[in-house]
């Protein structure tokens, strides 16, 4: 019984402190996705040349990707070196389409964040913003939370066991005596 109730305490403390991180995640990557968006949007022109600028103007952004698309998809500003001219990734789909969008996964102790965000001027749909992150630091910090979590119950149900075992001796010991 003890090891099911430890068992379940590790996965549910695992899971919740997932999802601690997760939403801390979230948060941050749809304040700078909104941050670049209302930059951008603030231009006269969406070109090459006015995101760049809006861009430049923004301090510390920390993103492994950052992307920005007209109305149709069309690539006018990417931090990465592609060739790509136009962009349907889900997320930029899902921002041509007025939606903010964050995608977080968690593998092999890396975690990614995909964000996109519609780019407004003057209330008009004129593209997207996408910015793509990859948090080692975060990642490992939940592989070792998850790891300790895992050694603590591994220890209190050895505990328990050990316990048990000496409990039952001395038990029997008395038994002994009575009988």
């Amino acid at each position: 019984l003890t090891f099911f109730v430890l068992l379940f305490l590790n996965i549910y403390c695992s899971e919740t402190s997932r999802q601690l991180f997760y939403r801390s995640k979230h948060t941050a990557m749809l304040d700078k996705v909104l941050l670049v968006s209302s930059a951008v949007g603030e231009q006269k022109i969406l070109s090459s040349d006015t995101a760049r600028t809006a861009v430049d103007s923004l301090d510390n952004l920390k993103a492994a990707r950052l992307l920005i698309t007209d109305d149709s998809g069309r690539i006018i500003y990417d931090t990465a070196a592609d060739s790509v001219e136009f962009c349907l990734l889900p997320e930029v789909v899902q921002a041509l389409r007025g939606n903010d969008v964050i995608t977080i996964d968690y593998h092999d102790g890396v975690m990614l964040s995909r964000a996109a965000a519609p780019i407004l001027s003057r209330n008009t749909l004129t593209g997207c913003v996408y910015l793509l992150d990859y948090d080692a630091d975060q990642g490992q910090l939940i592989r070792s939370l998850q790891s300790n979590i895992l050694r603590i119950t591994v220890f209190l149900n050895l505990a328990v066991i050990l316990f048990t075992v000496i409990s039952a001796g001395a038990f029997t010991r008395r038994l002994r005596q009575i009988m």
